[in-house]
């Protein structure tokens, strides 16, 4: 499913692939293994599986281990990390048309330096555990049942031990979050053409964590405290959402080439604050109580091949979504891409886009395109401007002055084009490429909308044969001038990047790759990037520079 809102948030449901066993008992491995130049970092990854038709167990693990890497001037960014991780999974099929099964994750991430952020993660333990049900063709007219429910929580420790500002002050943060909810869905078949899918979901996810710090010295006075003076600042003020969700898409077969698409989703949504900070429960006059947002969403698609090669689409949808956590009851932390305390709003109503997108397909097995134009016309936008009534909580002599408040824009649009083309040749030649473009404007005070990406395009040429595999790619990124000043958000510069890869299969059971990243060693950093913050050296974040990447891959 494509969320209409992906650059806000997007939710993805992993599906797994499945073991295909035979009658007996058989088992496989693979082991994955990777070295980049730039940042000398080492790649693991391990999975060893078994079972049969009905039973299979899966192993899999990884460590990673990446050190600070070089932009394309020299200059070292800071960005190492250590992860490992493993994964469980059980499945049990009781019938060819029923599969049953549990996975368990973690992840371990240690001394992750954060160049775009005030502070560094110390610890990172994630965790989570799937249930998942299915089954096929159960009757006549049930031709599938989904049943899924998971939880997840992430225990994350910050410090900014190795920053500039831990001579004058000692911070942690400790944060806690945790998620939780499942899925039941039936698919119906009410005739050879017409399907029907109907299901419920819900959501629950809670952030709670504070900053604790030591105060040694006032960095705007010089004034020394013996001893520090300690502090608490409540980030999350212990939030949370929850989400019930209703859905119902028909896909309907009209004609030989016309197809029918149309979904309906009803969410109730609600938040809620169980520890807030004094000075946020009067920024909203000591009630931070809210109703729950009742939203529906809806979409309509009509597709007709118009030959064998040639397909058309016409779709229309409106998507609403309810404002995160962040966005709700984040209280004076930095977690834009800037240095600005963000503040959050409880009474934020949900975001409405009204899209139309129309499309045109050529599939061929000699030349092929795709062409995508969309208008969306958006409601109570959410986004954050300075608020000039609300004055910067810490570091209060430092620019800037005011910070950023999430609120609602009454109207605002979006449009634009995404291209892609692809023509093959010589027999073993491939030329691909796209082209990609959002003009996005604040209706309300007529500027732009912040932190939409660029003008940018692919473009490659590969080459296939047997067990080699050859490609070159440029990306072509153009300038951003078109930046909200009520967001105070910067222009950035083009770039173009090229990369090239190569992998030769040797057998079965072995494959090499090599690749070269940023070519010709360029400097460059995206337009949605955070530039460098608490740093000895202040500066954008730039990307990598020049990277060699080799790695191997072994099956059994």
């Amino acid at each position: 499913e494509v969320c209409m809102f992906a650059e806000k948030i997007m939710v993805i449901n992993m599906i797994t692939a499945q073991p295909d066993y035979t009658e007996a008992f058989e088992v496989h491995g693979l082991l994955n293994l990777g070295y980049e130049t730039n940042g000398n970092a080492k790649k693991t990854h391990g999975e060893l599986s078994m079972g049969n038709k009905s039973f299979d167990l899966s192993l899999s693990g990884g460590y990673n281990d990446y050190g600070n890497y070089t932009n394309g001037s020299g200059q070292e960014i800071a960005s190492s990390f250590t992860n490992y991780d493993y994964a469980i999974k059980l499945g049990y099929n009781p019938a060819s048309n029923q599969r049953i099964q549990a996975s368990w994750r973690q992840s371990f991430a240690r001394d992750v330096l954060h160049a775009g952020l005030p502070m560094d993660t110390e610890t990172d333990d994630q965790s989570s555990i799937t249930f998942d049900y299915s089954a096929k063709q159960l009757t006549e007219k049930i031709f599938a049942v989904n049943v899924k429910f998971y939880r997840s929580w992430v225990d994350h420790v910050m410090t900014n031990k190795l920053r500039p500002s831990y001579k004058a002050t000692h911070a942690v943060s400790p944060v806690s979050s945790l998620n939780y909810g499942g899925k039941v869905e039936m698919g119906l078949n009410i005739s050879d053409n017409n399907l029907i899918y109907i299901g419920a979901d819900y959501k629950y996810i809670n952030k709670d964590g504070s900053r604790h710090r030591e105060v040694y010295i006032n960095s705007c006075t010089g004034m020394v405290f013996d001893p520090p003076k300690e502090f608490t600042d409540k980030i999350w003020q212990n939030s949370n959402t929850t989400n019930y969700g209703f859905y119902l898409e028909n896909k309907n077969t009209i004609g030989e080439n016309l197809k029918l698409n149309a979904g309906l989703r009803l969410d109730i949504n609600n938040g809620e604050i169980l520890d807030p900070e004094e000075d946020f429960l009067n920024l909203y006059n000591g009630n931070l109580k809210t109703e729950a947002l009742t939203d529906l969403s809806g979409m309509l698609s009509l597709n007709y091949d118009l030959n064998k090669m040639y397909s058309m689409q016409l779709a229309y949808g409106l998507g609403s979504r309810a404002p995160k956590i962040t966005e709700r009851y984040i209280n004076h932390f930095t977690v834009g891409m800037d240095a600005y305390e963000y503040v959050g709003n409880p009474f934020l109503k949900s975001e409405k886009n009204n899209q139309i997108d129309w499309v045109l397909n050529k599939s061929g097995n000699i030349f092929s395109f795709n062409v995508d134009l969309f208008f969306s016309y958006l409601k109570d936008y959410i986004t954050a401007v300075v608020d000039t009534t609300l004055n910067k909580k810490f570091m209060a002599c430092m620019p800037p002055a005011h910070a950023k408040r999430f609120i609602n824009l009454d109207k605002a649009i979006q449009y634009g084009f995404e291209l892609s083309a692809g023509y093959k040749f010589a027999n073993y030649f491939a030329l691909n490429g796209n082209v990609y473009y959002t003009y996005a404007q604040n209706k309300d005070i007529d500027e732009p909308l912040p932190e939409i990406q660029p003008l940018s395009s692919n473009l490659s040429l590969s080459y296939t044969k047997d067990k080699f595999f050859a490609r070159i790619n440029g990306r072509f990124v153009a300038e951003q001038t078109r930046v909200a000043a009520s967001f105070n958000e910067s222009p950035s510069d083009g770039f173009s990047v090229f990369d090239a890869k190569i992998a030769y299969t040797a057998t079965k059971s072995l494959s090499f790759e090599m690749g070269v990243n940023n070519i010709f060693d360029v400097t460059y950093y995206e337009h949605l990037s955070r530039p460098y913050k608490n740093m000895p050296e202040q500066s954008m974040f730039y990307e990598p520079g020049i990277n060699l990447i080799f790695s191997v891959k072994a099956r059994f």
